[in-house]
């Protein structure tokens, strides 16, 4: 029997909520350490084309480097049963060189 619209959604609700939270704390375990407190992302496009054009990073009021410690982070793709995460993969973080 298939599960319902809403009680698929409701669980990938939770699911990305859950994973996205752990995203942001493997992130900032590896950015607070760095003395960083603002990274600006600047995009190139809109809706879904584009690209990131650049990544900053800033140390109070100075521009300084992302570390370059590469962090695993979880994605989760839609309708998979059970709800589980299906791909783990590493990302590296870079910057542009500090101004």
């Amino acid at each position: 029997m298939s599960e319902d619209f809403e009680t698929k959604n409701a669980r990938h609700k939770e699911l990305f909520a859950n994973v996205n939270g752990l995203r942001k704390a493997i992130l900032f375990d590896v950015l607070a350490p760095a003395g960083i407190t603002t990274i600006t992302v600047e995009f190139d496009g809109g809706g879904d084309s584009g690209l990131i054009s650049d990544i900053s990073a800033r140390g109070g009021d100075q521009p300084t480097q992302l570390p370059t410690t590469q962090v695993t982070i979880q994605q989760i793709r839609w309708g998979r049963r059970g709800g589980r995460v299906v791909r783990i993969h590493p990302l590296k973080l870079r910057s542009s060189p500090v101004q």
